[in-house]
């Protein structure tokens, strides 16, 4: 008899590569020493890890491979910021046609 097993339609995280998974693992792993384990959690202002992954992306442009604070990698912090980012923000705002906004979720732009 055949394998068969009916999971086409199921999220792929065995797609994630490990190496990359792990190194977010030691980014959060990192952050919790440095402030407390699941503080992103509180975050009230998203802005901020969109702040986060411009100053990863910008020292990563400039050449610069690891953070001088941490000694990991930039694009690990860019990566963690991004899922934190993710986290913090209210689910609705990734359902097609639902907010405009990703740094101020479901708010009404002001004219100008």
């Amino acid at each position: 008899m055949k394998f068969v097993k009916a999971d086409a339609e199921k999220n792929r995280l065995d797609l994630i590569p490990p190496r990359a998974l792990q190194l977010v693992g030691w980014v959060m792993t990192y952050g919790a020493r440095k402030y407390a384990p699941g503080n992103w959690q509180k975050c009230t202002e998203p802005e901020r890890y969109i702040g986060a992954i411009f100053r990863h992306l910008v020292a990563i442009m400039e050449g610069e491979i690891l953070d001088p604070e941490s000694g990991l990698p930039h694009i690990g912090h860019l990566i963690a910021s991004a899922m934190m980012w993710h986290g913090v923000m209210p689910p609705e705002i990734f359902e097609p046609g639902k907010c405009q906004s990703v740094v101020h979720p479901c708010s009404t732009p002001t004219k100008g």
